[in-house]
């Protein structure tokens, strides 16, 4: 039976604070919802980017009724590089506010296992 060549895991709101199994190789998307015409955006740092790594830029798409200044799902994409844990912390705010706190703050933990083989072992 063949494989796909890459795994996607979504995340959204409803895993905050969870811990996530995830394999080398696969990608992880996270998904949550911003308004960037208020200039607030989500920023994603990963404490091991050696483990979960961000892929490009991230990307708005709409979300509901599609309006100008209107809600968006702000979506990023993290590759699996290796075993090991890593806490990814999404801090949703404006930019250029350097000393603000930010508006909101997701978290998640992605824990990665070595990339599991063809005969289903890993």
């Amino acid at each position: 039976m063949a494989q796909s060549a890459a795994h996607e895991i979504v995340i959204t709101e409803r895993q905050a604070d969870q811990t996530i199994p995830a394999h080398a190789g696969e990608v992880v998307t996270i998904k949550l919802a911003a308004q960037p015409g208020t200039g607030y955006s989500w920023q994603c740092t990963s404490d091991h980017p050696q483990v979960a790594a961000q892929e490009g830029e991230p990307e708005l798409l709409p979300e509901g009724d599609a309006h100008p200044g209107g809600l968006k799902m702000q979506v990023f994409h993290l590759r699996i590089l290796g075993r090991g844990t890593a806490h990814i912390v999404m801090k949703y705010a404006r930019p250029w506010e350097k000393d603000a706190s930010p508006q909101k703050t997701f978290r998640v933990t992605i824990h990665a296992h070595a990339k599991a083989n063809a005969g289903g072992q890993s």
